[in-house]
């Protein structure tokens, strides 16, 4: 990754050697003062697309703004097309270089790249990155070749996340693992049904995640013996 606070002082650095105010800045980036002054602060990272013209009116590269070379975020700012694997030897060095662009990468670029990855499970430090349909089309992938999904349901939807857990139950597959990523009104349903069927015992798993009236409530049902 790269240390945003490091690239705001070489950009301050790099504007002082040219005796330019952080409003001169601004304005020859057509920029606002308040960005110029997010990135010199460490709080915020340069668009990807502004990276070319801060490097071309300092008389620098890309590189050396950042502090490292990355051939995607230098193709992409050049608005190239780019392949993260094509400049790598193997699978995890194509990872590392993707992995150093995709906070400045559109999750739709970040998506394209790690599809063309050699293995699909092997993106997880690209997935919050990425929107939510994507992560899910890519955890449909790993699920239909048996490879691990754990690594998505942090960055699935709600919504995915339940149409998960009801296709597990449809198989008799254990929901245990989706159940800190579900939301009350999913989850309070699936605790009643597996009380319901498997008393206090098939309800354990549910405890951790439910609010603390519905675990009074399920308390009250098991001292009543039902």
């Amino acid at each position: 990754m790269f240390d945003t606070a490091q690239v705001g002082r070489r950009i301050a650095a790099l504007r002082k050697s040219h005796n330019m105010t952080q409003y001169e800045l601004a304005d020859k980036l057509n920029i606002s003062f308040q960005a110029v002054s997010n990135w010199e602060r460490g709080t915020s990272m340069p668009d990807i697309s502004k990276l070319p013209e801060i490097a071309y009116l300092f008389d620098t590269s890309i590189g050396d703004i950042l502090g490292k070379s990355n051939p995607v975020l230098e193709q992409v700012a050049r608005g190239e097309p780019a392949e993260a694997f094509q400049h790598a030897v193997g699978l995890a060095e194509g990872m590392q270089i993707l992995s150093e662009a995709a906070p400045l990468l559109k999750p739709s670029q970040v998506a394209e790249m790690a599809e063309a990855a050699p293995s699909q499970s092997s993106i997880a430090p690209l997935l919050p990155f990425m929107n939510e349909e994507d992560v899910a089309v890519f955890f449909e992938k790993c699920e239909s070749r048996g490879d691990s999904t754990a690594a998505f349901y942090p960055f699935l939807s709600e919504e995915k996340i339940k149409e998960i857990a009801d296709r597990y139950l449809s198989q008799e597959k254990s929901i245990a693992p989706l159940l800190p990523f579900m939301n009350e009104e999913d989850l309070l349903p699936l605790a009643e049904d597996a009380f319901t069927k498997g008393g206090s015992a098939a309800l354990a798993i549910y405890l951790p995640f439910l609010d603390d009236a519905s675990i009074k409530a399920f308390a009250e049902r098991i001292l009543k013996g039902e």
